[in-house]
């Protein structure tokens, strides 16, 4: 559907009053909001026409990759962090843990995870990453200390064949 709007104010304040989200690319002389149930694009020509149409399933699944929530657990072993149902994890350690990437071919570029891991107050355990996974400053973070709690984030920008990671915080 395409229909015709007096300029880009009008645009501008439509978008507004509906709570869309507003991107304007100077490369293409476009102006894009998305409405806030966030399942339709509507772009804005210099022309004057703006066209409407609906965010493709890929586009939808991962916004709502990042709105599921936080998959929490009591890990240890083989224990696999599938990109695929979740970007968040929050993992109690019960002993010694073997961290594999499952679905990670299916990640979009720029896609990440957070993985916040809890040691238990009574026992260290050793934490294995994939080595899929390079490093900031070239090697895993140390492993958190008896109690501790540590967070790491990777993120992958060539399709999930690669993973870049860093430690974010411990406590």
């Amino acid at each position: 559907m395409t229909i015709e709007i007096n300029g880009e104010d009008e645009l501008i304040q439509i978008a507004e009053q509906n709570g869309w989200t507003i991107d304007f690319d100077n490369d293409t002389d476009v102006l894009e909001v998305i409405d806030d149930a966030g399942n339709t694009r509507y772009t804005y020509h210099r022309d004057g026409t703006l066209e409407t149409s609906a965010l493709s399933t890929e586009e939808i699944s991962n916004d709502q990759q990042y709105t599921e929530g936080v998959d929490s657990a009591t890990v240890d072993g083989a224990t696999n962090l599938d990109v695929s149902s979740s970007n968040a994890f929050r993992h109690t350690l019960g002993g010694d843990v073997d961290y594999s990437l499952i679905n990670a071919g299916e990640a979009l570029d720029g896609e990440g995870v957070s993985l916040l891991i809890e040691q238990d107050g009574s026992t260290q355990y050793a934490i294995s990453w994939p080595s899929s996974i390079e490093w900031d400053g070239g090697a895993a973070p140390n492993d958190p200390a008896t109690g501790e709690t540590l967070e790491v984030v990777i993120r992958s920008y060539d399709g999930g064949q690669t993973w870049l990671g860093g430690e974010t915080w411990r406590a």
